[in-house]
């Protein structure tokens, strides 16, 4: 399996992997069975800014290429797609590998529509905002509310970085195991505040927090959510909420940097962003620092 990554992703450049041979053989025939020889090239709606996906079967030398650009092709070829990203394990080399994997900046955003294996429906719902579909998957009580997948992730995880309050509410409510933590040891405290799309991470906090988890809990880096969250330069509501709620701004991760170290670093980093400080360092310690 080659990869090809130009933006937006881990991996620049090209990648190989093995896959197994049986499985793939068996992806091919599916998609062939399905009727790919008999497909367009070219299926596009929309212009060049809209994303489009290419799968290319070949057999005998003889190579044939669809293009589906704005997602008009048959849906079966996007689950195809779908099974190739999942069979390949593309997902580590958009994110990285996932037992070291980290909530960063929307990342289960982004693995709620992507290929990750082991994502379930569940976390799809969760993170999508289906407030009638997850209420009734969660009326089925043999579901496993509590699955995780290769990051260790579950479906309040990705309710509380991607998906609406009340996805996140109604998990809690039900069955749903809030301490439980993933592979990297981060909480789902830790994907609430490293949102970069959400208005109103201050709300997914408190639930949490009145949920029963640790407003401290740091990851297996030592990095707690107050860290993660003055990254957030526009949002120093959410770090005094936070503080309100017990989070300690001395608390130190693996290289010894507090909160207040994280934010000097952002800021350093990205220099446009100096008029934020002072707030956000203000909401940390009441008072200006210079």
């Amino acid at each position: 399996m080659t990869w090809t990554g130009e933006r937006n992703v881990l991996v620049l450049g090209s990648a190989t992997a093995g896959i197994d041979a049986i499985a793939a053989k068996a992806l091919i025939q599916e998609a062939m069975s399905r009727g790919f020889s008999g497909l367009c090239t070219s299926y596009q709606m929309g212009g060049p800014a809209v994303p489009a996906y290419f799968t290319t079967v070949s057999i005998g030398g003889k190579v044939q290429t669809v293009e589906d650009r704005g997602g008009v092709a048959p849906a079966w070829v996007r689950v195809v797609d779908d099974e190739i990203d999942s069979l390949a394990d593309t997902h580590r080399w958009r994110h990285g590998e996932a037992n070291v994997e980290t909530f960063g900046d929307d990342r289960a955003v982004l693995d709620a529509v992507w290929p990750k294996r082991g994502v379930t429906r569940l976390m799809k719902v969760a993170a999508r905002g289906h407030s009638g579909e997850l209420k009734d998957m969660l009326a089925d009580t043999s579901l496993e509310v509590n699955a995780v997948d290769s990051s260790g992730w579950t479906a309040v995880m990705y309710a509380a970085q991607a998906g609406p309050l009340d996805a996140l509410t109604m998990l809690i409510a039900d069955r749903a195991d809030v301490l439980r933590r993933s592979n990297a040891g981060e909480t789902a405290m830790s994907a609430a505040v490293s949102s970069v799309v959400d208005t109103a991470p201050e709300e997914r906090v408190r639930v949490l927090w009145k949920a029963g988890l640790n407003i401290n809990a740091a990851d297996n880096r030592g990095v707690t959510p107050l860290m993660l969250a003055v990254r957030r330069l526009n949002r120093p509501s959410l770090v005094a909420a936070m503080m309100k709620l017990g989070a300690d701004p001395a608390k130190r991760d693996a290289d010894g940097n507090t909160a207040l170290d994280w934010l000097k670093a952002v800021v350093k980093q990205r220099p446009e962003f100096a008029p934020f400080y002072t707030p956000m360092a203000r909401a940390l310690h009441g008072t200006a620092v210079k």
